[in-house]
Parts: C-alpha cells; sequence; structure tokens
C-alpha cells in the first residue's frame, strides 16, 4: 500500500470488482491522519468529508462498514457541538483495511496485473544493472600503450 504505483494497480484492479471506495476510503483516513496538527476545524472539515462521501446513509461511495460500527460513527458525526477527536476512523480503518487484505487484495497478488507490473520492474531492473555492468567494464578497461 506505501507504493503509489502498486496502490494505483490496486485500485484499478478494485473497479473493475466495485470496491475501490474501500480503499479511497483507507487512502482518505491515511491522509486524514498526516492533519491532527492542522487546526482543529481544518481536521474537522476533512473528517466531514469523509463521512459524507464513504459513510453517511445513501452516500454515492459507501464503504462496507457493519451496523454497530457505521452507528458509532453517525453518532459521531450528528452531533455538531462535540469536537470530532483525532482517530475517529481508527475502528473503519482496521475493519476496512482487514476487508481489503482478506479479499480483493489477495485476488490482486494472484492477478494478471500484479505479474505484468512485476515483470515490467523486474525488467527495467534487469536493464539498469546491464547498463552498470556495461560501465564499469569499459570503465576498468586500460589503455593499451
Amino acid at each position: 500500500m506505501a507504493d503509489p504505483r502498486g496502490r494505483q494497480q490496486l485500485h484499478d484492479f478494485m473497479s473493475k470488482e466495485y470496491t475501490a471506495e474501500n480503499l479511497d476510503f483507507w487512502v482518505a483516513v491515511q491522509e486524514l491522519k498526516t492533519e491532527h496538527i492542522t487546526p482543529q476545524k481544518v481536521y474537522e472539515q476533512h473528517a466531514r468529508n469523509i463521512y459524507t462521501k464513504h459513510v453517511q446513509l445513501g452516500c454515492e461511495n459507501a464503504i462496507n462498514l457493519d451496523g454497530p460500527a457505521h452507528l458509532r460513527l453517525k453518532t459521531v458525526f450528528e452531533d455538531l457541538a462535540k469536537p470530532i477527536e483525532v482517530g475517529v476512523y481508527a475502528e473503519a480503518e482496521a475493519r476496512i483495511f482487514d476487508l481489503i487484505q482478506k479479499n480483493p487484495y489477495s485476488r490482486f497478488l494472484q492477478s494478471d496485473e500484479i505479474r505484468t507490473m512485476l515483470g515490467e520492474e523486474q525488467s527495467a531492473q534487469m536493464t539498469a544493472r546491464r547498463t552498470l555492468l556495461r560501465r564499469l567494464s569499459l570503465s576498468n578497461k586500460l589503455p593499451v600503450g
């Protein structure tokens, strides 16, 4: 998940399986975690945007959350008087990560998409190694005098 190219390949794969909203949610929460040092209002607005986009009933990109987890988030976001705490999505994030890991990610690891991506990376690494070896062998040749 840390490699942007791999994450994009996984997203493309999950889009075909109609589960990309789970990855989008997970990425949005990762970005939110980096904002804990921003002003509270900015953090809360970002957290509310995630809720509206991925959790709120009837939203277009709803994630696969069970009823109790969904209800806990609904309670937090409906109470406008109470500040939204850092880590508000910790439970949902863990559940979605487990869901991704058990289902689409395991299928992704067996897919043609990952084989193609890894094949391209291995090919690029081999080309780089050959170039380096060629340069080293040329630099080690001494002029014949």
